[in-house]
């Protein structure tokens, strides 16, 4: 049998939030800094815009648009999403930084939501080895997720392929860029659409 990806979207937005609050709660060595009042209104301000791109009355790039009109630094751009940093000099955490995905594939499942599903796919046992979702819109335009500022060695990556491989779990496009570190622990940053199981 082929390996599966992100499972179907079979389960709740509802379930989802609730397993990411969970594994947040149990997570072995992250605590996930506090977001300023500023922080919490950027993501209902980002809410409002994706909810109207939605309907169709903004195009995608609103969403952008707002992060550079509250003077958010990108940390990267991909083919689906860009990566905004959120953190204390730019007053929207307090005690850390948060990773913010914006996805750029509207009204079709992007890469936010396939992450957001993948995480459902990952045992209990091997959440360690992956940066936690803190929290995500309902509609998976935004995802925060822990932020790690340095990328991983090529060490890291066989490191994190040997204890992902033990829990049967395959991220295919595992790479430098696509690792961290959290409180010193090597940790996955990105497996939207890549998480396999067999």
């Amino acid at each position: 049998m082929a390996p599966t990806s992100v499972p179907p979207a079979d389960r709740s937005v509802r379930y989802l939030k609730r397993l990411v609050r969970t594994r947040l709660r149990e997570h072995p060595f992250y605590t996930p800094p506090a977001l300023t009042r500023d922080g919490e209104r950027l993501l209902d301000e980002l809410d409002d815009i994706y909810h109207d791109i939605y309907r169709g009355r903004r195009r995608p790039r609103a969403a952008h648009a707002l992060c550079d009109d509250y003077y958010i630094r990108r940390l990267g751009r991909g083919h689906a999403r860009t990566v905004h940093l959120l953190d204390e000099d730019n007053g929207y955490v307090r005690g850390g930084a948060y990773a913010l995905k914006l996805d750029h594939r509207i009204g079709e499942e992007g890469d936010n939501e396939d992450e957001v599903r993948g995480y459902d796919l990952i045992p209990d046992a091997a959440v360690k080895y992956f940066a936690p979702i803190v929290d995500f819109a309902d509609h998976f335009g935004w995802v925060l997720s822990a932020h790690s500022p340095a990328p991983g060695s090529r060490a890291d990556v066989r490191w994190l392929e040997q204890r992902l491989s033990q829990h049967g779990l395959l991220v295919d496009d595992l790479s430098e860029p696509n690792v961290g570190y959290l409180e010193g622990h090597p940790v996955v940053l990105d497996w939207a659409a890549y998480i396999s199981v067999p």
